[in-house]
């Protein structure tokens, strides 16, 4: 009690929150934070993966248009496909067969790359589509956040693969 001239006013002692509840708030925003985080990397892999997707249906269009204009597969060079403005050519090559290299491009041309696109079969100087049962292959870069994500690849026919899941429609499988 506190005496105000001549009155007397009754005090409630202040009380903050105890150590136990502040931790047990910490615990339960840590836990709900760790659910969204691993959420948000679940949705940021889906979304690299369809612009991959995209950018696979793209080459694929612009290899048939080409075809069309040239009436053949076989005039088809590699730099008309991955032209230098858009792509640079990795590090790295990915093996075609037991004695040559197909030149793989990296996605995207700016920052780390998170897939390494590759175009088979190619002439035997690596400069041209060597056949018209040509195939575009997304693989992952070992060292980014795709790493498990599966191959991605398109061919001449249209069918889309992720993983061993294909299909000819138009949507990819998971």
């Amino acid at each position: 009690m506190v005496c105000l001239n001549s009155k007397f006013v009754q005090t409630k002692a202040v009380q903050g929150y105890g150590l136990i509840e502040l931790l047990m708030v910490m615990v339960v925003v840590g836990i709900l934070v760790s659910i969204a985080y691993s959420s948000y990397q679940k949705y940021s892999v889906n979304a690299r993966r369809v612009q991959m997707m995209v950018v696979l249906q793209n080459l694929a269009v612009d290899i048939h248009a080409q075809k069309l204009t040239q009436a053949t597969y076989s005039n088809i060079s590699l730099a008309s496909v991955f032209k230098a403005d858009t792509w640079t050519e990795s590090s790295g090559v990915l093996p075609l067969n037991n004695s040559s290299h197909a030149p793989a491009y990296k996605y995207p041309k700016l920052g780390p790359a998170l897939y390494h696109l590759s175009l088979t079969p190619l002439t035997a100087d690596l400069q041209q589509i060597g056949s018209a049962h040509w195939q575009l292959i997304a693989t992952p870069n070992p060292q980014a956040m795709l790493r498990d994500d599966g191959v991605l690849s398109i061919n001449f026919k249209g069918l889309k693969c992720h993983r061993s899941q294909c299909a000819f429609d138009d949507r990819w499988q998971d």
